[in-house]
């Protein structure tokens, strides 16, 4: 299975980010969290940052982001640096001007929704 990471993690069940890490988990993908202010959610160590997790897996293949636009854009460095295969812009995480920076640096975007792409094996 792909490891995936997931871009502003949640341990509120009613997140989309928490009910993507429940989905992926039922799928068997590897899953890696990534939120600056949790320690741990649903037992998984969260790392702080893109940067740490790189510094500890160098494989990841897909990044699901569930920060808003501008959030995001203060990853740009960092999601460069992890240097993904395909990023997933989930519903509301879209901003045309770093998708673009992302396929120069030949990372794949894909505009959906990780929990509809799983149930519609198109993950």
């Amino acid at each position: 299975m792909k490891n995936t990471a997931i871009l502003g993690a949640s341990h509120k069940p009613d997140r989309y980010a928490y009910k993507a890490l429940k989905m992926l988990e039922e799928y068997k993908h590897v899953v890696h969290l990534i939120h600056p202010r949790y320690k741990k959610v649903e037992g998984y160590n969260v790392f702080p940052n893109l940067t740490s997790l790189k510094d500890r897996h160098n494989d990841i293949h897909t990044l699901t982001v569930y920060v808003n636009p501008k959030i995001l854009e203060s990853y740009l460095d960092d999601i460069l640096y992890l240097a993904p295969k395909r990023i997933i812009l989930n519903p509301g995480t879209e901003h045309s001007e770093l998708q673009a920076k992302f396929i120069e640096n030949d990372i794949e975007v894909v505009i959906g929704c990780t929990l509809v792409m799983l149930r519609t094996n198109q993950f």
